[in-house]
């Protein structure tokens, strides 16, 4: 996605309640093989995976998701929950996850220790604490202050923009997965 450096990605099972086993898969799209035979469709299916008019595509494994396991994994990987149930169907489960994305250093991104806090509700206390005189300004004042910066958004605001980046990252999974993007390109055994 053109807003996005992620190299890598790490996920931390830290708790869940009456989850059966579920596991995390991964799969990568890579490139035709060069040296096949045309028409060694079990060689090639044995060798490299792929069969005629799939997708190219390699399916590298999966891992079982648990409480206190984190797994990371580079950012060539997609990867997909596998469905899973609950133990005991009568009763609610619940599982809670923290998701870390490793960024390429390399790239500069925006960060928190580049752009100031976006929530209207914090523009008051980083104006107090800023140091200078306008520290010494009254808070009646620093509120005014504040109404006039334009360049902040209400919480409401941010869902909505956390909303549209989630429908961006949808479309372009979908691109891949259906576009003609790397997950959608077919394996073709027919000589050209």
């Amino acid at each position: 996605m053109s807003n996005e450096r992620i190299v890598a990605s790490g996920i931390y099972y830290y708790d869940e309640e009456n989850i059966g086993e579920s596991r995390l898969t991964f799969r990568t799209a890579v490139l035709p093989p060069e040296n096949y035979h045309n028409s060694d469709y079990a060689g090639t299916r044995q060798v490299w995976g792929l069969q005629d008019d799939e997708p190219l595509i390699q399916n590298v494994g999966s891992l079982e998701t648990k409480g206190g396991r984190c797994i990371a994994f580079p950012n060539i990987f997609q990867h997909r929950v596998a469905p899973f149930s609950l133990v005991d169907k009568t009763k609610t489960g619940h599982r809670k996850i923290l998701a870390l994305f490793l960024v390429d250093p390399n790239f500069r991104i925006p960060s928190t220790s580049t752009v100031a806090p976006q929530q209207k509700e914090l523009l008051v206390e980083v104006l107090e604490t800023c140091g200078g005189h306008m520290a010494k300004l009254p808070t009646e004042l620093l509120q005014i202050i504040a109404g006039k910066i334009t360049r902040t958004m209400t919480r409401a605001e941010a869902f909505a923009y956390r909303e549209e980046l989630m429908d961006e990252r949808t479309r372009s999974v979908k691109e891949q997965e259906f576009g003609q993007g790397g997950f959608s390109i077919r394996f073709n055994m027919c000589e050209h």
